[in-house]
């Protein structure tokens, strides 16, 4: 099986000089010190099957990836999540981690919080993997922008030493979400620091498309004429104009066209102006994924497994699924269970990090659900 996930990204990060490194000081359980800058990658599972050749023939829906780019971690660590808010209530909320994360509701010194970056980052050169180009032609925006990365928050808590006999100290686990926001919030973030406090396009849009359709001036310069005078507009057609309209605004604006004035810290402050961290909503979030692991003794690596989570997902990790491959009689989680295949079900292009695609007809699977390892070192 060609896989084109962790092979290809990690012989590119080593060509870039993006290299594991030893430890480089004694194993201790009250070292606290945390690098903010991480690079590494991921790889997305299939769907767990029903029968277990199945399982052996294939394992990941990365197969059929074109290209894959590594993701770079860039964050600021804070001690104190009241003050500065970097864990937000709707992340807090999130079962699995609400019951698992420790002292977050005391003076437990024994976490910490974290918020920033996760952009994509294009490796045909060590110097392009840490400094953004000189300079960017005036009809296009660099391949990844840092405004549309991803954003991060995360929590770091100590475990106790692994394993219990002959006991290695310096355990930690992470907790992190990276989350898209939609274009509607990244461009109200714009015009906020534009000091454009609604003129063209705020928080009112949705309720003047239900209202007028797209006969409202203050739509026209936006929607550019979707759907006819009076009618309700395709959500995918303004979906897809509020991202030009995005890309537009940064690619006007000669000081933000290269994205070199878009660091952590610019771009934390511009949304910290716009709206407080604790009032971070799932209305602001196109999609989100949820990353769970341990950064292993000696704070140069960090793995684990991550899975698309949603407001209204399912269990504990309100893990996001949908309605293809429903489970059929029995129990689809014993390998061994004889069932039949569904006939005919196919999954589409999948929204997996901006990657991947679907297992293709005739193979069985529970659920169409987005999930799979992640690997990262400083």
């Amino acid at each position: 099986m060609v896989e084109n996930t962790y092979g290809r990204m990690a012989r590119d990060l080593t060509r870039a000089g993006i290299n594991m490194k030893k430890w480089d000081k004694p194993l201790n359980d009250k070292d606290s010190q945390i690098a903010a800058e991480w690079y590494g990658h991921y790889s997305t599972l299939a769907q767990w099957p029903k029968k277990r050749q199945e399982l052996e023939e294939v394992q990941s829906l990365a197969e059929d990836w074109q290209r894959v780019d590594p993701l770079k971690l860039d964050f600021t660590v804070s001690v104190d999540n009241e003050e500065d808010g970097f864990w937000p209530p709707i992340f807090a909320n999130i079962p699995v981690f609400q019951n698992t994360i420790p002292g977050l509701k005391t003076e437990s010194a024994s976490c910490r919080f974290i918020r920033g970056l996760a952009p994509f980052i294009v490796l045909s050169s060590p110097e392009n993997m840490r400094t953004p180009p000189d300079s960017q032609t005036a009809t296009q925006l660099p391949e990844y922008h840092p405004y549309l990365a991803l954003r991060l928050r995360g929590v770091i808590h100590s475990i106790p030493a692994q394993p219990r006999l002959n006991s290695i100290p310096g355990w930690r686990r992470i907790i992190m979400v990276l989350y898209k926001p939609t274009s509607r919030h990244l461009i109200q973030v714009l015009e906020h620091a534009e000091q454009e406090y609604g003129d063209s396009f705020t928080t009112t849009i949705t309720t003047q498309v239900t209202q007028n359709g797209t006969n409202h001036p203050q739509l026209a310069h936006v929607l550019n004429g979707v759907g006819a005078a009076g009618q309700q507009p395709d959500p995918a057609e303004i979906d897809a104009h509020l991202a030009t309209h995005l890309r537009n605004k940064l690619l006007n604006n000669h000081l933000w066209r290269d994205g070199s004035r878009f660091d952590k810290d610019t771009v934390e402050e511009m949304e910290e102006k716009y709206r407080l961290s604790e009032y971070l909503d799932w209305n602001d979030i196109d999609y989100a994924y949820a990353y769970e692991g341990s950064i292993l003794p000696g704070g140069k690596i960090m793995v684990g497994r991550w899975w698309r989570l949603a407001m209204n997902g399912e269990g504990h990790g309100l893990e996001w699924s949908d309605a293809l491959g429903e489970v059929e009689d029995g129990d689809a989680m014993d390998l061994d269970e004889e069932v039949g295949t569904a006939d005919g079900v196919q999954n589409g292009s999948g929204a997996t990090h901006g990657h991947g695609s679907g297992i293709g007809p005739g193979r069985s699977r529970c659920k169409k659900l987005e999930r799979g390892p992640f690997i990262f070192w400083c």
